[in-house]
C-alpha cells in the first residue's frame, strides 16, 4: 500500500488522526511511516474502505421474545462487537455523506449509541427523544400506539429548533416511534431530513407510516 494513500485515509478520519497524534508524537519521518502502516493493519482500516460486513452473523436472534412466536432481533450484540459497531457507524456516515443536516435526534435508548457517534463525526447537535418524565426542562411530547395502550416521547423544547433533522433509532418495526418524533420536529417548524435504523422489518409495513421520510437501514428481515 502507498504511504500517501494510507496517510490520506487516516487524516480524513478524526478518530484515527487523534490516535495517531497521541501515539506518534516525536517520531521522525521513518518512524511515522512505520506507525501509519502498523496502525492501518491493526485497526482494520482496509476493511472499512469497502469490504462489507455481514451484520446478520453478528445480530443476536432471541426466539419467543417478548412473546411466544416472535423472533426478536437484538441489536445490542453489535455494540459488544467493536468491529461491527464501528462498521455500522461508518456505513451510516456513508449513507448521509451528501445530506445537509442541522442535527440528529436519537430515540431512547439504543438510538443514543448510534446518534451520538454520528453527531460527533458530523459536528452537529444531538437531541435526545426520551420516555415521558425523563427530561428535566420544558418539553414537547407526542404519543404513539403500542399493541396494548400507548407510549409517549418527549424532547426538550429549546433544543428542537427549526432545521433539517435526522431521526435515529436502532430498529424500525412499525415506525410508530419515528413518526412520533417526526411530528414533533414538524410542529416546531423543522424538517425531517431522513430516518435511520440498523435493522428494518418492512413486513410490519412501516413504510405506510414513514415512507415519505425515506427511512434507511443496513439490514432488513422479511419475517419474525
Amino acid at each position: 500500500m502507498d504511504f500517501l494513500y494510507l496517510s490520506n485515509i487516516i487524516f480524513s478520519d478524526p478518530f484515527a488522526y487523534m490516535v495517531l497524534l497521541f501515539k506518534a508524537g516525536g517520531l521522525g519521518e521513518s518512524g511515522l511511516k512505520t506507525y501509519i502502516f502498523r496502525f492501518a493493519g491493526n485497526d482494520g482500516l482496509q476493511q472499512n474502505q469497502g469490504v462489507r460486513m455481514n451484520l446478520d452473523t453478528v445480530i443476536r436472534k432471541v426466539p419467543d421474545f417478548p412473546k411466544p412466536g416472535v423472533l426478536f432481533y437484538d441489536v445490542t450484540s453489535i455494540f459488544t462487537n467493536p468491529k461491527a459497531y464501528r462498521y455500522a457507524i461508518r456505513e451510516m456516515l456513508k449513507l448521509y455523506k451528501g445530506s445537509a443536516l442541522d442535527g440528529v435526534i436519537a430515540i431512547e435508548s439504543r438510538g443514543f449509541l448510534l446518534g451520538s457517534c454520528f453527531a460527533v463525526e458530523r459536528a452537529v447537535p444531538l437531541v435526545l427523544a426520551r420516555k415521558k418524565g425523563k427530561l428535566p426542562g420544558k418539553t414537547i411530547e407526542e404519543s404513539y400506539a403500542l399493541e396494548y395502550g400507548q407510549a409517549t416521547l418527549q424532547v426538550h423544547r429549546e433544543d428542537l429548533v427549526p432545521g433539517r433533522w435526522l431521526i435515529v433509532d436502532d430498529l424500525i418495526a412499525t415506525g410508530g416511534t419515528l413518526e412520533a418524533v417526526a411530528k414533533m420536529v414538524e410542529r416546531q417548524g423543522g424538517e425531517v431530513a431522513g430516518m435511520f435504523g440498523i435493522i428494518g422489518l418492512p413486513f410490519l409495513k412501516y413504510g405506510e407510516k414513514i415512507g415519505k421520510y425515506h427511512p434507511k437501514t443496513l439490514i432488513d428481515y422479511s419475517g419474525e
